[in-house]
């Protein structure tokens, strides 16, 4: 808005306003003296220029857009760490310590002496916050003790763990927001109460469904990582469903399914190219492709105008 404030512009315009008479060139005494003023006041314009921007969703920064949404009741979603369950075959006495260690390559995991109800599983934290910790199950980990376990499986992810929301994820649910209201299990309301489940990366609503001489409303998800079908979390999600549901209202949490693809095909590169370097890149970049078709099937019923689907 103020791109042509600048210290040049602002001081030809003050030096303008002096008489003719008076000498105005480079290092005169009213050139010295406008000169300053006029670096300060294009500062100003810069300030004034930021403010404005901070001020509309479309260029605040992240810190001045969680303030912007929380004012339509939309929580920035911070960075969560991932829980693991695991079985643990111990030699003849031993036990864990609250604080004992597990590590799977460079991923470190802590037990806070938490275990599952029936007491057969313990419950490990990711020491790094984000998806790092969202490890396979039926992984093995290493005890980093003094001693060594037979050994640790992991069995079940309790909690996955994701990075915290970025400006531009959230400033596409901010404006998400103006176009359905989220009410009465509609499917804006599902995709709003959905997406704040841990875990859920994704949701679509389809609804509604007739099966078994019931109306049912179909909820579509995926994991923050877009991968296979995750049985706890569907559960999860189920649960959270039900309880948000309008009196009268079915709500069936599926997961988004998934084909599997044969890709063939002749693929000639220029001298000089490295043909590892360049298969993994091709590997990348297939994944990164195919990673956002669930993605974007997920985003497929947010409303693109201000109706309330």
């Amino acid at each position: 808005m103020f791109e042509d404030r600048t210290a040049e512009n602002i001081l030809n315009e003050m030096l303008e306003s002096v008489d003719a008479s008076i000498d105005k060139r480079e290092g005169s005494l009213i050139y010295n003296a406008l000169a300053p003023a006029a670096f300060e006041l294009a500062s100003c314009y810069a300030d004034l220029n930021a403010a404005i921007d901070e001020t509309f969703a479309d260029t605040a920064s992240l810190e001045n857009l969680i303030r912007l949404a929380s004012a339509r009741g939309i929580e920035y979603i911070g960075e969560e760490k991932a829980v693991i369950a695991v079985e643990i075959e111990f030699n003849e006495g031993e036990k864990l310590s609250v604080g004992d260690r597990f590590f799977s390559g460079d991923i470190f995991f802590i037990w806070n002496g938490s275990v599952s109800e029936n007491e057969t599983e313990y419950i490990l934290e990711c020491e790094t916050a984000g998806s790092i910790g969202n490890i396979k199950v039926n992984s093995l980990l290493v005890y980093d003790g003094a001693s060594d376990l037979k050994s640790v499986k992991v069995t079940r992810v309790v909690n996955y763990g994701r990075g915290a929301e970025t400006a531009d994820e959230l400033r596409t649910r901010y404006f998400e927001s103006f176009g359905g209201l989220a009410f009465a299990g509609n499917k804006s309301m599902y995709r709003e109460k959905m997406l704040e489940v841990s875990g859920v990366g994704g949701c679509r609503a389809i609804r509604p469904t007739i099966a078994d001489m019931k109306i049912y409303d179909d909820i579509y998800i995926v994991d923050g990582n877009y991968g296979g079908e995750n049985k706890e979390l569907i559960a999860k999600a189920q649960a959270q469903a039900e309880e948000w549901a309008p009196l009268g209202a079915l709500p069936r949490v599926k997961w988004v399914k998934f084909a599997d693809a044969d890709i063939e095909g002749e693929i000639w590169i220029s001298g000089g190219t490295d043909t590892e370097t360049f298969k993994n890149n091709l590997k990348n970049a297939l994944a990164d492709y195919f990673k956002a078709i669930p993605h974007n099937y997920c985003r497929a019923d947010v409303p693109k105008d201000f109706s309330s689907d």
